[in-house]
């Protein structure tokens, strides 16, 4: 199945860069043009509330969660910034995050190192692409540092290799450390369930597999930890009283909102771009569909001598490659001249195919590859 005729994609494009900007379709369009005319008459639109209430709890329904432990925040660096200042760290602890992570994740570990004196370890990339194994072996490293707080994703952002979140977060609680997921790329096109992975903290933006605006991100926070400091105090998340002693945090994951939460464009766009995951069977469905363009085009590249990664150890939903004796970036810059969209992420070529994509665009990319 594809939805193409549902996107604004020119017959002549083939665009599989869902991993780096997935595009709206006309409903989520439709949910954004309503909230930038509505602004032209505030006085007759005062649906922010609401709004932002029906994008929280269609964020919890993706992950398993209950609507009030949903924060609504406007990037993922700002939720992974709220989670470094909430786990409790202390100077001598340590910290793991992945080699190559990405800077919205990495700054934040950085910076609780130079400022309050934890051990910033990084897990190197494993050569046989197990990063689960890798960080197995961190976390329980004899005579290590006392365990802090370890940042994972379910899959590595630049070529989709896949981290079993499930087998890892048992060893992390097990020595009082903090689980901190970046599901940038897994919400909307992975099953994820925090019931599952315990997670102190889970962030995902909208922007990216949701098919949804920039701009906004969703923070899942455990219970445990809602009773933490913001990183702003704002209406939507502190009640102001006087004198100030008597000022006091909203309930729930609220307490962590950005200011300016209810945005009249981007929360309706957000409602009607996770209503269309929902109609099409959810994560799991795009999966599925992801999964079969990604297969196909690893037979494809076997066949001309182009290794890729092993299925085993990567997400179906993207594949990197790179063609002997050519450079990432210079491959990517020809395709886009081709009107081919893939991107350049640690020197591979990463493809991310979503809804509008069809076996006509793998044919098409592997057609260029071989010119």
């Amino acid at each position: 199945m594809t939805l193409r005729h549902r996107f604004a994609i020119p017959a002549d494009v083939t665009y599989l860069n869902a991993a780096a900007n997935g595009p709206i379709t006309a409903d989520v369009r439709d949910a954004g043009l309503a909230g930038v005319v509505g602004k032209e008459a505030p006085w007759a639109n005062e649906h922010g509330p609401l709004a932002a209430e029906q994008a929280r709890a269609a964020a919890s329904r993706l992950i398993g969660a209950r609507t009030r432990d949903i924060a609504i925040v406007g990037s993922v660096a700002y939720a992974l910034s709220i989670a470094g200042k909430n786990a409790g760290l202390r100077s001598g602890q340590r910290t793991l995050r992945m080699a190559g992570d990405h800077p919205s994740n990495a700054l934040e570990w950085q910076r609780l190192a130079e400022q309050i004196g934890t051990h910033d370890e990084i897990v190197a990339r494993p050569a046989d692409g197990d990063w689960t194994a890798a960080f197995a072996g961190a976390i329980e490293r004899p005579g290590a540092a006392p365990l802090g707080a370890v940042t994972l994703a379910p899959l590595y952002w630049a070529d989709g290799a896949i981290l079993d979140v499930a087998a890892l977060a048992p060893l992390i609680r097990a020595r009082g450390g903090a689980l901190v997921i970046d599901a940038t790329q897994a919400v909307g096109a992975l099953p994820v369930s925090v019931a599952a992975w315990q997670p102190d903290f889970l962030a995902f933006p909208t922007y990216k597999w949701l098919l949804g605006p920039y701009n906004l991100t969703f923070l899942y926070v455990a219970p445990h930890r809602q009773i933490g400091e913001p990183l702003e105090r704002n209406t939507f998340n502190w009640q102001l009283a006087e004198p100030a002693s008597a000022s006091v945090p909203r309930d729930g994951a609220t307490r962590y909102d950005m200011g300016e939460r209810n945005n009249p464009v981007t929360l309706p766009m957000a409602v009607a771009a996770m209503a269309l995951l929902e109609e099409l069977g959810g994560p799991g469905a795009v999966q599925a569909h992801a999964g079969a363009l990604t297969l196909y085009l690893a037979s494809a590249l076997e066949q001309r001598g182009i290794p890729v990664m092993p299925s085993r150890f990567r997400s179906a939903h993207m594949l990197s490659f790179l063609p002997p004796g050519k450079d990432a970036t210079t491959l990517v810059r020809d395709l886009a001249e081709r009107k081919i969209f893939v991107s350049s992420r640690v020197g591979q070529v990463r493809v991310s195919p979503h809804w509008y994509n069809d076996k006509s665009d793998i044919d098409r990319l592997i057609e260029a590859i071989n010119v």
